[in-house]
């Protein structure tokens, strides 16, 4: 089922970004719409939504990573400040 998040959620799937489009299997997408996560989406070209569906969690993951990656670094270069000043 095609589904578009409301709000955001991470996961082993990767990142879904509020107003994403989704396509996911029957039983998960009940949940979402269920719990008010997402709406269901009429379905269109099923090949075509795969593939921009996958497109796109692709994409999201990559800022997912870009992020965690940039908290990661300030992390490092904070705990490397803080050495040095433990040493001056």
């Amino acid at each position: 089922m095609r589904i578009k998040m409301r709000c955001m959620s991470a996961g082993p799937h990767g990142v879904r970004l509020v107003g994403s489009i989704h396509e996911v299997a029957a039983d998960e997408a009940r949940q979402l719409i269920a719990g008010g996560f997402a709406e269901e989406l009429p379905q269109i070209a099923g090949r075509v939504t795969a593939e921009i569906s996958a497109k796109i969690n692709q994409l999201e993951s990559k800022i997912a990573d870009s992020w965690t990656r940039d908290e990661n670094e300030a992390k490092e270069e904070e705990d490397k400040i803080e050495v040095e000043e433990e040493f001056l």
